[in-house]
């Protein structure tokens, strides 16, 4: 394992083709990365854009600890708690199979307004993203995952965007009494249909599939 790598965590079908999420200390945040997976090679493809100790309202949740826990309901978890400014975020990442399927849960509890809340992400490598309905999609070396709203998120609470070499999810600050809580849940799941069994090295000189 990689010194900074604190934990990851496996989405993969017997094909041996899924994702992976790997937490990664970045000074003094938490940052993830998320990788195609086709048998052993992990492909990296979107990481977490991370704001400073000086950003109240950072490009993605400020996260400062992390840890695995293997639960009944959920099967394997990741937690992760922190806190920029005066507000406090919480984010769980659970795996699915079938299809492969990473799942995050987001909370921020504000003591005011935010300028700005979500997730951004910076794909790594020459992976591309292509903007969809409600929804984005990436792909690096013949594979590709689509980033979809999960839960009960409506399409006015929370906005994904492809734009060049960034996925952002922008939610809606609210109204309402001070403090409250502000929830956003999101899936990254593998496309399926794609002959993910010919996965070969990808260079910079390489076309996208």
């Amino acid at each position: 394992m990689n010194p900074a790598e604190l934990t990851s965590l496996h989405a993969v079908a017997r094909t041996g083709c899924g994702l992976r999420v790997d937490f990664l200390r970045q000074a003094d945040r938490v940052a993830h990365r998320i990788s195609l997976v086709a048998g052993q090679q992990p492909w990296p493809l979107l990481d977490s854009c991370e704001g400073s100790p000086l950003d109240a309202w950072p490009a993605s949740p400020a996260l400062q600890e992390v840890q695995f826990q293997a639960q009944p309901a959920a099967g394997r978890v990741v937690l992760a708690v922190g806190m920029a400014g005066t507000s406090h975020w919480s984010l769980s990442v659970t795996a699915a199979e079938d299809p492969p399927a990473l799942l995050f849960d987001v909370a921020c509890r504000v003591r005011t307004q935010p300028s700005w809340l979500g997730s951004r992400y910076r794909a790594a490598n020459t992976a591309s993203s292509t903007q969809l309905p409600a929804a984005a999609e990436c792909r690096l070396a013949g594979m590709a995952c689509r980033i979809e709203p999960r839960g009960s998120q409506r399409p006015e609470e929370m906005r994904i965007t492809a734009s060049g070499s960034e996925v952002t999810i922008t939610v809606p600050g609210g109204e309402g009494p001070l403090p409250r809580t502000i929830r956003w849940q999101y899936g990254l799941v593998l496309v399926p249909g794609l002959d993910h069994g010919r996965v070969r090295p990808f260079f910079l000189t390489d076309e996208l599939d």
